[in-house]
């Protein structure tokens, strides 16, 4: 069986997917569309059609089906219904967020791997990084990051000058994140927490 988590967040419902199942399993319970099929055909990657069938599986257990998910030219999702959504997967997670509001999601693995990016995180954010959790203080960022850009989704960011993650601790579960961009800053709060070894964002 699936391993499913669900969270209310304000008017979000957030949904992740810990995949332990096969592809025959998805494909035996879900129906998929035919540019799902296509797009499928075209994955060669068994771990990214397992995410992309995990998130078909929420779709279709949150009440929309497969049809009812589409996708702008610039690549966000968005439901036919009006409903705002955001997806995310790194395996083994899938993660996806529906809200009557516009929200961002992400989910990362926590790994050294960050450090190699730590020049894109502003001054102000490097201040407040603790040594001893560093790594885990800087996915979260990043992750946060991701997820403002998936909220925004209105162009090109630039994720050291145009966004901005208050201070907090690990512990804190909440913090507040801003887009500056032509001149209008606009504040998102964020919810964050961790799954096993990954942390996940959500900001609304």
């Amino acid at each position: 069986m699936p391993v499913v988590e669900i969270k209310r967040i304000e008017s979000a419902e957030v949904v992740f997917w810990k995949i332990s199942e096969d592809e025959e399993y998805f494909y035996k319970n879900i129906i998929l569309s035919e540019k799902s099929k296509t797009r499928l055909s075209k994955m060669k990657s068994q771990k990214h059609r397992l995410c992309f069938l995990a998130v078909r599986k929420i779709l279709e257990d949150l009440g929309f089906s497969d049809d009812e998910l589409l996708y702008e030219q610039n690549g966000k999702p968005y439901l036919t219904s009006g409903e705002k959504i955001s997806i995310s997967h790194s395996f083994p997670f899938a993660m996806v967020a529906v809200s009557r509001k516009q929200i961002g999601v992400d989910i990362e693995h926590i790994s050294d791997r960050i450090l190699r990016i730590a020049h894109k995180f502003s001054k102000k954010e490097s201040s407040y990084i603790s040594e001893e959790r560093k790594v885990k203080q800087l996915t979260t960022i990043w992750c946060i990051k991701e997820s403002l850009y998936k909220a925004y989704a209105l162009g090109f960011l630039n994720f050291n000058k145009d966004l901005d993650v208050s201070k907090f601790n690990c512990e804190d579960k909440t913090t507040i994140a801003s887009i500056s961009k032509d001149g209008i800053e606009t504040s998102y709060k964020v919810a964050f927490g961790e799954l096993d070894d990954f942390v996940w964002t959500v900001v609304y």
